[in-house]
This record gives structure tokens, sequence and C-alpha cells, in this order.
């Protein structure tokens, strides 16, 4: 409580156009695996997000699925109809 502050900083977190978080590989380079966006979720799906994202670069199936919305072609279908 009464130790002095040596650092201050406003960490950012990521938020991606819909909310939700941004999974996929990306459609120009599909070796690129985008997983961003998490923002206030992230701590508690970070695990299952990391584990998609290894079953994607692997092209494996995930035991689990993730919701559509995560999708990055989602994201990139909410970002066409925002322009």
């Amino acid at each position: 409580r009464n130790a002095p502050v040596i650092e201050r900083w406003a960490g950012l977190r990521p938020k991606a156009i819909d909310r939700d978080p941004m999974i996929g590989r990306h459609p120009v380079h599909p070796r690129l695996i985008a997983l961003t966006g998490g923002f206030k979720v992230s701590f508690g799906l970070a695990h299952r997000l990391a584990e998609a994202a290894i079953c994607i670069a692997g092209d494996t199936d995930c035991e689990f699925s993730l919701p559509e919305s995560f999708a990055i072609s989602s994201h990139i279908a909410v970002a066409s109809c925002q322009t």
C-alpha cells in the first residue's frame, strides 16, 4: 500500500470491430493466423483460443467449436457492412 509508484502504464486491450475475439487464417496471407480482439474476455478464453489457433495452424479438428462470430471472415463481413 505504501510502496512508491515506479512506473505508470496504460495497457491497451485489443478490441475487434464486432467485440468478439477474432481468430482464423488471414484471407490474403493464409500462413498468417490471426488471434486478437479479445478485449475483456481474453483472460477467460485464452486457453481455448490458443488451442483453436494451434488446430488452425496444423489443419486439424479441435475437440470443441468456437462461435461463428469469432471467425475472421465474420469480422471482415461486419467491417464491409460499416463502410
